[in-house]
């Protein structure tokens, strides 16, 4: 069993990015199935409201059902944190099982992809290390959220994703991958078809170490322009105030730094042609063309 884990504030589009994955994971041949950590807290509270159904509960009172799932979600987390994970954790050992008798029972091998679209909380990131889930964090980026000043934005269950959006370090690390979703419906659909084969366990990489190139770091991590363009003018400033610096090299390094700037903002140039080895060289002529002739001396006659 193959497990994915989503991470994001709410109504960044976790949903559509799970849709997407899911009818990926078909066509490739899986068994998707969608199994929420709030799984439990929503049939539970959907029961209390004589509800069997907890979309149908949502759907009629959305307000009520958001509310009542974060105050029976909160309340059973004080008396026990790791109780919902450990419901949780036990649904997926079930499906686990189940899995391993679909196989045995037909002779065919279809593999389960677990699809978890609601991680909010530090203590599920480190149960689905059980299953060695690939976890994403879907960004929000330079999206304005519906409901962004919600009073429910205050809850609990939207810290994580909060500090992870506003660039905490520490929890940031914790999502094996990120992901923009601040594009158009077609952007979200190029980006996820191509990482579809690391998302789903077709990917050797799966079985082996993660590379930790600056080029496959940029994609696993979806680093964007704007993040870029802040590093850079920030070595813009340094780079000024130097005084130690030689003119010369001081003048050139401004100038490189400036047109990648330029590159970046007009869209020529993307954040992963910036990791490639020979990116900087290119910029450069003078170095490309004196590593030429080295190469072109060392070469064996």
């Amino acid at each position: 069993m193959h497990v994915i884990v989503l991470g994001d504030m709410a109504r960044v589009g976790k949903t559509e990015v799970a849709d997407i994955i899911e009818m990926e994971a078909k066509m490739a041949g899986f068994l998707p199935l969608r199994m929420s950590f709030s799984t439990p807290v929503k049939y539970e509270v959907a029961a209390q409201h004589d509800y069997d159904d907890p979309n149908k509960f949502k759907a009629d009172m959305p307000d009520v059902y958001r509310k009542e799932c974060q105050k029976l979600g909160a309340g059973m987390r004080e008396h026990n944190p790791d109780h919902w994970v450990n419901k949780w954790l036990e649904y997926a050992k079930a499906e686990q099982r189940r899995e391993t008798k679909r196989a045995s029972k037909n002779g065919n091998w279809e593999e389960t992809v677990l699809i978890v679209d609601d991680c909010r909380y530090i203590n599920e990131l480190e149960a689905v290390k059980k299953f060695d889930a690939v976890s994403m964090f879907v960004y929000a980026g330079k999206r304005r959220l519906e409901d962004h000043d919600a009073e429910w934005r205050a809850h609990e269950s939207e810290e994580l994703a909060q500090r992870v959006e506003a660039g905490d370090e520490d929890l940031t690390e914790r999502f094996s991958w990120g992901l923009y979703n601040d594009g158009t419906q077609a952007d979200l659909e190029d980006k996820l078809e191509a990482r579809m084969p690391y998302l789903i366990g077709e990917h050797p990489e799966r079985f082996s170490d993660t590379c930790k190139c600056p080029e496959c770091a940029s994609f696993r991590y979806d680093i964007q322009a704007s993040e870029l363009i802040e590093g850079f003018r920030e070595a813009l400033r340094d780079i000024k105030k130097d005084k130690a610096l030689d003119k010369d090299i001081k003048d050139r390094l401004l100038e490189l730094f400036e047109e990648a700037i330029d590159d970046l903002e007009s869209g020529d140039v993307t954040p992963r042609d910036m990791f490639k080895a020979d990116w900087w060289l290119s910029l450069n002529p003078d170095t490309e063309e004196h590593n030429d002739d080295d190469d072109a001396n060392n070469s064996d006659p």
